[in-house]
């Protein structure tokens, strides 16, 4: 049984479906609203389970079933108010994964972290599975706290534990989910004539599952891989979603001090309606980075190749799911 803790979001719904359409029994966890399952093509396989990431008893008894677990739960936040409760759910909810994955047997466990875990520093423009983290300005509460999280799962590999990182950049994909995920993908569908400076670097969620599950098959343990397809700027990105969707071209980048000026009034508004913020002074202050990844480790290991931005950009704005 292979147990999933993390299935609401758009990497777990395709990670779900990628191992139980490989004919695995899956367990998908989720932590309040239960994901749709008509989008899996075996859903037989596949059994769901309310489990919030700070309910020991009940991820030990999935856990301690489980043949392989993969751990993607995680907040994704540039709020300052979010801060306690994402480094409670990503640093301390992977310490209960690692506990648990010990003290039953030494599971196998794949952690899904992030780009953003590897840190970034001015001198940087190509980062690699070898680069050191420091510290900076340019690195996000979140990219602490999945810094963090992922010193948990080496301590775990150091006290005997079988592990396995990931590190994806941001995911590209097709799914009725309102997780940060897909953000980047709706405001694509939308079209805008602004755009932030700086660059993106990108995935298909169908890569990233089918490079989980190549690791899972050939047992690949106490590596460490960035899974990112290739960068573009935003500039481009949003030209060339123009080009598929006929949706408004960019014209007017947006620096930063326009983003802070934004960051104030997305506050303000916040404060009135009790709504999320979409502009902080975080992002504000992150815009701009021209820092891309290195896939060169991944792509000789498993000697695969990823989609294009083409593929990707067709799939995702002509909204097929299959």
């Amino acid at each position: 049984m292979i147990l999933i803790l993390g299935s609401s979001g758009l990497i777990g719904r395709y990670l779900t479906e990628k191992f139980s359409a490989e004919g695995h029994k899956v367990v998908a966890t989720y932590n309040s609203n239960q994901p749709e399952g008509d989008f899996l093509s075996n859903p037989e396989n596949v059994i769901y389970e309310k489990c919030p990431i700070d309910d020991y008893e009940k991820l030990t008894e999935l856990i301690k079933k489980a043949e392989y677990v993969i751990h993607g739960v995680a907040i994704v936040s540039f709020d300052s108010s979010e801060k306690e409760e994402m480094f409670d759910v990503n640093i301390k909810g992977t310490e209960n994964v690692v506990n648990i994955c010990l003290k039953e047997g030494n599971k196998p466990l794949l952690f899904i972290s992030s780009v953003a875990a590897l840190g970034r520093n001015k001198k940087a423009s190509l980062i690699d599975e070898t680069n050191k983290w420091e510290e900076s300005s340019l690195n996000s509460n979140y990219a602490v706290s999945k810094y963090l999280a992922e010193k948990e799962v080496w301590r775990g590999a150091m006290e005997g534990l079988s592990v396995s990182i990931i590190n994806p950049s941001t995911v590209l994909g097709v799914s009725n989910t309102s997780t940060s995920s897909m953000m980047m993908v709706e405001m694509l569908q939308k079209g805008s004539v602004f755009y932030p400076d700086g660059i993106m670097n990108w995935v298909d969620v169908r890569d990233l599952a089918k490079i989980t599950y190549k690791l899972y098959e050939e047992k690949i343990y106490n590596e460490r891989f960035i899974i990112s397809a290739g960068a573009i700027s935003y500039k481009e990105l949003f030209n060339e979603a123009s080009l598929v969707s006929g949706k408004s071209s960019p014209k007017f980048k947006v620096g930063k001090s326009a983003l802070r000026l934004a960051s104030v009034f997305d506050l303000l508004k916040s404060v009135v309606s009790g709504g999320s913020r979409k502009v902080t002074s975080e992002t504000a202050r992150l815009s701009g980075t021209k820092i891309k990844y290195s896939s060169d480790k991944i792509k000789q290991t498993l000697n695969i190749e990823f989609r294009s931005l083409q593929e990707t950009l067709n799939w995702i704005l002509n909204n097929d799911q299959k």
